[in-house]
């Protein structure tokens, strides 16, 4: 977060980091959907020295990178995994319906052995 807000006028990171720990905390005691509302307005009141038009594009951006980056990252990863064990699957379904024999085969087995059953 310390890279994302602006750079005027310079606050240091140990206070931008205790602000965004305390705002964090914050949205979390509100039980709110990851602090939605409650951590942005903490920040805003926290870093009232800062452009509020520059933090906001900051803080928009961390949302989007700390939440929606990695949903769609885990989106693919799971598409893939299931095409891949989908085509597993389907490949494996073929082998067991290739491997197994046939009423005509399985009669005609059965009359080679000359095993008739009495």
């Amino acid at each position: 977060m310390y890279v994302l807000v602006p750079d005027e006028p310079n606050l240091g990171f140990v206070v931008v980091a205790v602000i965004f720990v305390s705002a964090t905390l914050l949205g979390f005691a509100s039980h709110s959907p990851g602090g939605l509302g409650v951590f942005d307005a903490a920040m805003l009141v926290g870093l009232w020295q800062m452009d509020r038009e520059e933090l906001l594009a900051g803080m928009l951006l961390f949302r989007v990178l700390y939440y929606i980056g990695p949903f769609v990252i885990s989106v693919i990863l799971l598409t893939l995994r299931e095409i891949i064990l989908g085509a597993r699957s389907k490949r494996l379904r073929q082998l067991a319906a290739d491997a197994e024999p046939t009423r005509h085969e399985a009669a005609v087995y059965v009359r080679e052995r000359g095993d008739t059953g009495a």
